[in-house]
């Protein structure tokens, strides 16, 4: 097959930098989505947080009695020790 009315026009070019993707624009997106979707997670979290935190606003702004408190335990390791020498829970020497 023969083709005669066929020129070329230019020369092509090899680009300085790829047409796609832009790597910079992807991170700071990514970096930018990031940080909205967990503040939008955090405020979802704090505004639906039904727990009591202080021992005043259960009593002052709740109007309820305080029966007690619940201590923390503390972390995983101190949890493994729970008596003490005399065998005696710690728990059961803050009552």
């Amino acid at each position: 097959m023969a083709v005669s009315n066929v020129s070329i026009v230019s020369r092509a070019t090899r680009p300085t930098e790829p047409a796609a993707p832009n790597k910079q624009l992807m991170v700071l997106v990514g970096l930018v989505a990031g940080v909205g979707l967990g503040l939008v997670i955090g405020v979802i979290r704090e505004l639906t947080d039904r727990t009591i935190k202080t021992e005043t606003f259960m009593t002052d702004e709740l109007g309820l009695t305080n029966l007690g408190t619940i201590t923390g335990i503390g972390r995983l390791k101190e949890r493994r020790v729970m008596l003490n020498e005399q065998g005696v829970s710690r728990i059961k020497q803050r009552i």
